[in-house]
């Protein structure tokens, strides 16, 4: 992988996938996926586990007193974390801890690094010990965009990446707890699980951390 294309992820843009959502249980009553936020393909996202990521997005928001992003987002970031490392795993694709901390590297001196690094991570919903997770899904989304025969650098390349992530979630099956959100199997989105009198916010898509800041 060229240099420009493991410098991709070192640019956050604030449009990707969970607030405190401790008040929220998956009831075990008529369902397969008793306690779990998102089961997708063989990977299940617990309850305990969204619950633990989210109080840490949600101190370090607190912390830096700034807003971070919202419940579906989150959540819709680790769906794309599973889908893209299964999917990865699927195809026999790997990336190098080498390209994986270049690239970890690239993050740290385009955002500054320390606190302008948490605080980008929060708003777009990433937990800090998830930081090296993001790194190397965004390396195998561009090695999967690589070997559908696009650029990832280019319009194409975004094109043909939600294709590819929208293909791999519904042969892999995404299913998510409604009460965290309705998933959209055609355009890889989680929309936000709100009464019909609160304002939502557009749906989060994929793309946790992508070129444009």
């Amino acid at each position: 992988m060229s240099r420009a294309a493991a410098a991709r992820p070192a640019k956050i843009a604030y449009g990707s996938a969970a607030a405190l959502a401790a008040a929220l249980a998956l009831t075990a009553c008529g369902t397969p996926h008793a306690n779990s936020a998102a089961v997708v393909g063989a990977d299940r996202i617990t309850v305990p586990q969204f619950q633990d990521t989210s109080a840490e997005i949600t101190r370090v928001a607190d912390e830096l007193r700034m807003n971070a992003a919202d419940p579906s987002r989150r959540l819709s970031n680790l769906i794309e974390f599973s889908v893209v490392e299964q999917a990865a795993e699927d195809a026999g694709i790997t990336v190098t801890q080498t390209a994986v901390l270049d690239a970890r590297r690239d993050i740290e001196e385009q955002t500054g690094g320390g606190d302008s690094l948490r605080a980008a991570l929060a708003q777009q919903g990433v937990a800090p010990e998830d930081f090296d997770r993001m790194v190397r899904v965004l390396l195998l989304e561009d090695a999967l965009v690589e070997r559908a025969g696009a650029d990832p650098a280019t319009p194409e390349g975004q094109q043909r990446r939600l294709e590819v992530l929208v293909s791999e979630a519904e042969r892999l099956g995404v299913t998510v707890n409604p009460r965290y959100g309705d998933w959209g199997p055609n355009d890889f989105t989680l929309t936000p699980a709100v009464a019909p009198w609160i304002h939502q916010e557009p749906a989060a898509g994929p793309g946790a951390v992508e070129a444009g800041m």
